[in-house]
């Protein structure tokens, strides 16, 4: 009898270790969701402003040919963007869905989320002018001008340009975590046309 009810002791420690286990990882989860959330809300404020500050700025009209011809090559562009890094993997997709391994946590998202490796390089998948630098939640993101659209890199741990470079194609922005977190190896990039949110799986090269 006692051996049985050693054995019942041990299925129960064993069933408690397995449930604060799953717990500690929903927990983990609903903080990481609370921080791309949050993430998110502070990339569409930045968006706006830009939007906001970019109608307000007067152009020459050498300055809005620019924007004209970098907005219709980076349109003509649509599906042929390279990755921001390079062998990524889409883990997380845009829009509202279920989470991928959480039940009953949905998912917003305004972006993608690409995986890569460990202090994976991140590049510019196209032309333009660094905008904005800034600590919104996840490291650091990085905001390019392409003409009228925008894009945005985001969890990077470290940034190799500044605030009003000009990047050309493929350049390296930044570098991903040299973490052995896979979390922290994750890429959040999204693309904007000024304030509409557009949908970086029909941009980028399939």
């Amino acid at each position: 009898e006692v051996s049985s009810l050693g054995k019942d002791e041990k299925q129960y420690q064993s069933s408690l270790s397995e449930i604060n286990t799953k717990s500690g990882k929903l927990s983990s989860e609903i903080r990481k969701k609370g921080q791309i959330n949050k993430l998110q809300q502070r990339i569409q404020a930045i968006i706006a402003e830009e939007a906001r500050k970019n109608r307000a700025t007067p152009k020459s009209a050498a300055q809005e040919e620019y924007i004209a011809n970098l907005s219709g090559r980076f349109d003509q562009n649509k599906g042929l963007l390279p990755y921001p890094v390079r062998g990524g993997v889409i883990v997380d997709r845009y829009g509202v869905h279920p989470h991928a391994t959480q039940k009953g946590l949905m998912v917003n998202n305004k972006g993608v989320n690409i995986a890569s490796g460990s202090g994976a390089e991140v590049r510019a998948v196209f032309e333009g002018d660094i905008t904005q630098i800034a600590c919104a939640g996840l490291n650091n993101t990085v905001i390019i001008r392409h003409g009228n659209y925008l894009t945005t890199y985001s969890n990077l741990a470290s940034v190799n340009v500044k605030t009003g470079d000009k990047v050309t194609l493929n350049q390296v922005i930044g570098r991903l975590s040299n973490s052995d977190d896979s979390d922290d190896c994750v890429l959040h990039f999204e693309i904007w046309k000024e304030t509409e949110n557009l949908n970086p799986e029909q941009w980028l090269r399939r």
